[in-house]
């Protein structure tokens, strides 16, 4: 008999050892393949003896390949199916990985925008507080602009006891102490700002009227006196409330100063 041909009493080996088959989930092992190739010699050498004829073992190994190519197929499916599970669980974690993310950029943008407003709020009041600076430096050079006016009129007729002064505004911020003193039933306001205009009544209008605000009792001249030194809040019209006569008078002077040549 030839060596290609096979009968119920030869024995053969596969070619590869199904030993060295590796056993992986879904697809047959070395035990499946030995078990599976054994059946088979067993069917295909009873079919040879009931034929009384043989099969060639080129053919037989075929036959073999197709089976397990048919099996493998099968487990391939499972395995794909094992895949899809492993690559939805995996897509489920990156969608919860990619929300979890968008979260923490969600709030570190809100952080961001509450520190970045913050910043907005202290510049902008920065800013106000520059305004309002600049605001004081314009409202202090205009009211030096108007006092330097009013003085140089004052001083072209300071012999004339008959001519009119002009008001010389509040060039001081604030006033020396809380309460305004009251004389005559004259009521001065809480405060006044830089470049306000003294109120009617407070100041005397002309030198003649100036010189005769000595003309009194102390305890009546001197309210008045007081008054306009908390209204202009400038150290040379210093009057301390107890003052007496000489006091009053040097206070005179310091006003026509103040009012025509200071």
């Amino acid at each position: 008999m030839a060596d290609n041909q096979f009968t119920s009493t030869a024995r053969f080996e596969l070619p590869i050892g199904v030993d060295s088959l590796p056993a992986i989930s879904g697809i047959p092992t070395s035990a499946n393949v030995a078990k599976e190739t054994h059946r088979m010699i067993q069917i295909h050498a009873a079919q040879a003896m009931s034929n009384g004829a043989s099969m060639d073992l080129s053919a037989y190994g075929d036959s073999i390949v197709r089976h397990f190519k048919v099996v493998g197929s099968s487990s391939g499916m499972l395995t794909n199916d094992n895949i899809a599970n492993v690559m939805q669980k995996l897509t489920d974690k990156i969608t919860q990985q990619i929300s979890a993310g968008q979260k923490d950029l969600e709030k570190n943008l809100e952080q961001g925008f509450q520190s970045h407003k913050r910043d907005i709020q202290n510049d902008l009041q920065n800013l106000r507080q520059e305004v309002l600076l600049l605001r004081q430096d314009v409202q202090g050079l205009s009211a030096h602009y108007n006092a330097m006016n009013a003085r140089l009129y004052n001083s072209r007729f300071a012999e004339s006891g008959k001519v009119q002064y002009q008001t010389v505004v509040k060039l001081t911020p604030g006033h020396p102490f809380p309460n305004p003193p009251t004389f005559q039933n004259f009521q001065l306001a809480t405060s006044y700002s830089v470049n306000a205009h003294p109120p009617i009544g407070l100041l005397p209008t002309n030198r003649d009227m100036l010189r005769d605000m000595i003309i009194g009792q102390l305890h009546e001249i001197r309210p008045r006196m007081r008054a306009i030194f908390w209204f202009y809040n400038d150290s040379r019209l210093s009057l301390d409330e107890n003052a007496h006569l000489g006091g009053c008078n040097s206070f005179l002077v310091a006003l026509e100063d103040f009012l025509k040549l200071s």
